[in-house]
């Protein structure tokens, strides 16, 4: 996978580091070692096939597909972004389909609406004209 020897003599200069009193803290170990895989990650994120379960958070995980895009060649990033358009047109035509559809509920809210207030006076009227409610 991923070579990890430079990554280790870092990793042991920055423990030096610490124990040398250049850091104040543990705490400041464990924030500075984070970083320092990080950035290796980052330098090599494009090497692999696969993230690793470690890795799999949202910012990786978008660096990541951001790396595999940046492998393809020519062919695959053409074919990459037509999908890319085909899939923002459905999406599109989704978010047109839904504006309809409340459009019509929000209609047949305010139809049910004016047919109750319509049935209310009729009631009422036919109470006040003696009428036998139907």
């Amino acid at each position: 996978m991923l070579s990890s020897r430079n990554h280790g003599i870092k990793s042991r200069k920055i423990a030096e580091e610490a124990q040398n009193e250049r850091f104040g803290s543990v705490h400041q170990l464990i924030d500075r070692l984070r970083l320092q895989a990080d950035f290796f990650i980052l330098k090599n994120l494009h090497k692999l096939d696969s993230l690793p379960e470690a890795l799999k958070n949202e910012i990786f995980e978008t660096l990541f597909e951001a790396a595999k895009i940046a492998r393809m060649n020519k062919s695959e990033v053409n074919n990459y972004l037509k999908d890319l358009s085909d899939m923002n047109i459905v999406k599109n035509e989704i978010r047109a389909r839904d504006q309809v559809i409340a459009q019509h509920v929000n209609t047949i809210a305010q139809q049910g609406n004016t047919i109750a207030a319509m049935e209310k006076e009729n009631a009422e009227l036919r109470r006040l004209l003696g009428l036998k409610q139907q």
